[in-house]
C-alpha cells in the first residue's frame, strides 16, 4: 500500500480520540443548551403570582363527583351488623364481626334504601361470600382497603346500583377462636 493511499484511509476512518472529542463536543453543547434554556426560560416575563392559579378557579374546576367523603354532600347509611367465622387450613378458625356503613351521595340515599329493602338477603350473601374468599393477610391490613374495595363492588353488584362510593367499618373485630 502506498503512503498516499494509507493517509487517505486514515482520514476516512476517524480515530478513537476523534470520536471521543466529537462525543464530548456534542455532550457539552447539549449541557450548554439545557443550562441556557433553564436560565432564560421559554416564554415572556411572568411573576410568581401570575403562575399560581386563582384558588377560587381551582375549586370551581374540582370534580366533586369523584370525592368519597364530603360532610355536606355525602352521608353514611347503615347496612347492618355482620358476623362470620373463617376457617383457614393449618391456621385455625377466626371470628370476623363488624358494623358496615355505606357512603352515598345524599340525593341517592333513598335509591340505596329501596335497593337494600328489595335485595338485602342477596347483599348479605355477597358480603359473606367475599369474606370467605378473602385471604388472611387482608384482614390484618390496618386500613382494610382491599376488603373495602371488594365489598363495595359486591354490594353495588348485588343491589344492582352504583351509588355506594365507599364503605366504613364500625367496631371491626378479627380474632382467632
Amino acid at each position: 500500500m502506498s503512503p498516499i493511499t494509507n493517509a487517505m484511509s486514515l482520514a476516512q476512518q476517524p480515530s478513537t480520540a476523534r470520536r471521543w472529542r466529537a462525543l464530548l463536543l456534542v455532550l457539552l453543547s447539549l449541557a450548554l443548551g439545557i443550562l441556557l434554556s433553564s436560565l432564560l426560560g421559554c416564554g415572556g416575563k411572568s411573576s410568581e403570582a401570575q403562575q399560581i392559579e386563582d384558588p377560587g378557579k381551582l375549586l370551581e374546576d374540582y370534580d366533586r363527583s369523584r370525592r368519597r367523603h364530603d360532610p355536606i354532600r355525602f352521608e353514611e347509611v347503615d347496612l347492618g351488623e355482620f358476623f362470620t367465622t373463617k376457617f383457614i387450613a393449618g391456621k385455625g378458625s377466626y371470628a370476623v364481626s363488624f358494623h358496615l356503613y355505606a357512603v352515598v351521595d345524599r340525593k341517592h340515599r333513598s335509591e340505596l334504601m329501596e335497593a337494600k329493602q328489595k335485595r338485602e338477603k342477596r347483599m348479605r350473601d355477597a358480603i359473606f361470600t367475599t369474606l370467605a374468599k378473602t385471604e388472611l393477610d387482608y384482614f390484618r391490613e390496618p386500613t382494610l382497603a382491599w376488603i373495602r374495595s371488594e365489598l363495595m363492588t359486591a354490594i353495588n353488584r348485588s343491589l344492582q346500583t352504583r351509588v355506594v362510593r365507599d364503605l366504613v367499618f364500625g367496631e371491626f373485630s378479627f380474632e382467632r377462636t
